[in-house]
């Protein structure tokens, strides 16, 4: 089930997660930073359902849905996504005319199931009342489906490591998580993962001081490491990154698939 989602939020970076996640599931994310740009994409572009952030400043949730019940295009189903807890928010979410109400943080884990729950339900009318979705808990592919290879997922930032855990459990590997390259080193001797992904910049060890340590490592010394950043000169990191033993360096953002494949040939090194 293929959808074009529409993803508004003010939020850059739920913006990127959210967007990241249904590229990943073979979704077609379409972004909009505010309500405008949202009620715009939504009068030219057909949208099979839209995620929209309640509070955001000049056109908030709200008056985005009021604006599009005053247009004549068939309205798509508008599920509100947002961070508000007080008691009853919820309620006045749902009285307010969204579909369906998703809570902030989102949950990587769960994220494309709640979405794909929304789109499996027929687009009711108005006066009816909402379901209530129940979250669905992730599950990694079946052991006949699952790869024979362990990764060791390396980063400071929680929803990098999260994000990343459940691409790769999605595509059958076994995923081991560190927050740094210190923590990643003494968890790689005790594992011997067949891969290591690894953010550069980090407290603690980062992804350069990371490779020079397993290369150094008898034990370690023949394990793939990809490295990935978003800052920095890409060719002066590149470079250095090759020059003490790194595999392969990405630059972020990038697709699901860059990654795969990036991953696939490193283990197809190892094997040979």
């Amino acid at each position: 089930m293929c959808a074009r989602v529409l993803v508004v939020d003010d939020d850059p970076v739920n913006l990127d997660l959210m967007i990241y996640l249904l590229n990943a599931f073979g979704h077609t994310p379409l972004p909009a930073d505010g309500g405008a740009a949202a009620l715009e994409t939504i009068l030219t572009t057909d949208v099979d359902l839209v995620l929209c952030d309640i509070q955001m400043p000049g056109m908030d949730g709200f008056e985005l849905l009021r604006r599009l019940g005053e247009v004549g295009k068939r309205k798509p189903p508008v599920i509100g996504v947002t961070a508000m807890a007080m008691v009853g928010d919820r309620e006045k979410i749902l009285a307010a005319g969204f579909n369906g109400y998703m809570a902030k943080p989102i949950s990587p884990e769960t994220f494309v199931q709640e979405v794909e729950h929304y789109l499996s339900i027929p687009q009711r009318a108005d006066h009816q009342a909402p379901r209530e979705t129940t979250p669905v808990s992730y599950v990694p592919p079946p052991p006949g489906q699952r790869k024979d290879a362990r990764v060791l997922v390396v980063d400071d930032e929680p929803a990098n490591r999260q994000l990343l855990r459940l691409l790769l459990e999605h595509w059958g590997y076994d995923v081991l998580a560190a927050e740094s390259g210190n923590a990643a080193l003494e968890i790689a001797r005790r594992t011997k993962p067949q891969a290591i992904i690894s953010d550069v910049h980090m407290p603690e060890g980062d992804g350069f001081d990371l490779i020079e340590s397993v290369r150094r490592d008898p034990l370690l010394e023949a394990t793939p490491i990809i490295l990935v950043s978003a800052t920095g000169p890409r060719s002066r990191s590149l470079e250095k990154s090759l020059a003490l033993g790194g595999s392969i360096f990405l630059v972020r953002p990038f697709e699901p698939e860059v990654l795969l494949d990036a991953l696939t040939q490193c283990l197809e090194r190892v094997t040979r």
